[in-house]
């Protein structure tokens, strides 16, 4: 992978955890070193249940299984991934079952 590559990879991931300040005020990108993240696949912290992997660039979202199954489901955390092409808004992708359990728990809630 190129520095340009790289650059906007981090770049990505800055604007996602800027995104989802409003229901995560501390999401930040999780830095190298942090090795248990990254063994976990996620991009970005302090995110609660779930475990966010980010994708940008002109190859979003072509394998979007592959970048699911990045993330490693034995947390129990819910694996999401944020995506987002080139001059596009950002997708999300997660498992349908974990959509479904989402939305019961907001309609329990009566949020729906």
């Amino acid at each position: 992978m190129g520095k340009s590559q790289r650059t906007k990879g981090q770049r990505g991931e800055r604007e996602a955890c800027k995104l989802l300040r409003e229901i995560f005020p501390r999401a930040c990108r999780h830095l190298e070193f942090q090795i248990q993240e990254a063994e976990e696949g996620r991009d970005i912290d302090n995110t609660g249940d779930f475990a966010i992997q980010v994708k940008v660039g002109q190859q979003v979202p072509k394998k979007p299984y592959d970048f699911i199954e990045q993330i490693r489901d034995d947390y129990d955390s819910i694996p999401v991934v944020m995506m987002k092409r080139d001059r596009k808004r950002w997708l999300v992708e997660m498992y349908a079952d974990d959509f479904i359990e989402m939305l019961m728990s907001m309609k329990k809630e009566g949020i729906i």
